[in-house]
């Protein structure tokens, strides 16, 4: 009998001041439903990286979130694979629309992951840079490998799909590009291998953080699949799941302040 499995998560956010206003945005999102239909359904996540300015770049990825959170839970009789790939359509359908109404800024900027996870199934789509990788036995897979949607063209800016069987102690690290300006492949998968998502995801931080007045907006995701007997039996750090990293305001702004995010293949590892 297959095990149930729940996915447990960690996310942290690193921007610079800098960049938040002139160079985009980074989101790392979960939706873990309360309505037991919806759960039944599955949960959904999002890694989103939009290099444009704040405001565009805020839009392009506002809409991405509200639009799969929106279309993926709107006809529960679907299947999750139906219902994920008609978020692809109308996330493609969103895009062109506000790009034809003039925010273009996202062209070629915009790096994202989507995931749905309903029963032991991951299912993932991709756009530009960004990347998830899948950890099982100390093996590591490219989980985004050859599902690159088009980020030039707004329709086809999502447009394939990749699935794979969830296991006990699997993990995966969905991460926006910028990241590995500071964080090696093998690093992240030495952390997110050896230790749960909230004590991975700080010594994340910890090596983003030393870097953080170079660092652009970024995001990463981990996620790992364990049973509920598991959960409730490992110790928990006290230790935060949502980290947010900020670059330290420089003198002149401590005294400024101080005055005033269909083609289907089958991922395997």
């Amino acid at each position: 009998m297959q095990k149930k499995l729940i996915a447990r998560t960690a996310k942290l956010h690193s921007e610079s001041k800098k960049s938040r206003r002139h160079q985009g945005v980074a989101v790392a999102y979960e939706h873990i439903p309360k309505d037991i239909d919806e759960r039944k359904h599955g949960a959904i996540y999002a890694v989103i990286n939009v290099k444009a300015p704040a405001a565009l770049a805020e839009e392009v990825s506002e809409v991405i979130v509200d639009t799969f959170h929106g279309e993926y839970y709107q006809d529960l009789n679907r299947d999750p694979v139906a219902s994920f790939e008609a978020v692809l359509t109308r996330v493609n359908e969103e895009l062109a629309e506000i790009t034809h109404q003039g925010n273009t800024a996202w062209l070629g900027n915009l790096h994202a992951v989507l995931a749905v996870i309903s029963d032991d199934m991951i299912h993932l789509t991709r756009t530009g840079k960004a990347e998830a990788y899948l950890y099982r036995g100390g093996r590591a897979g490219h989980a985004t490998e050859g599902i690159e949607g088009d980020n030039i063209n707004p329709l086809r800016t999502f447009a394939y799909t990749g699935s794979a069987e969830l296991l006990e102690g699997d993990k995966m690290a969905i991460v926006t590009p910028g990241v590995f300006y500071h964080v090696s492949k093998d690093e992240l998968q030495k952390y997110v291998q050896e230790f749960q998502p909230k004590v991975a995801i700080s010594h994340l931080a910890d090596l983003l953080e030393d870097n953080t007045g170079g660092v652009h907006p970024n995001s990463v995701l981990l996620i790992e699949a364990i049973t509920p007997e598991a959960a409730s039996e490992e110790t928990i750090p006290e230790l935060e799941d949502e980290i947010w990293i900020t670059e330290p305001p420089r003198p002149v702004q401590n005294a400024i302040e101080a005055s005033t995010p269909f083609m289907k293949r089958v991922i395997y590892i």
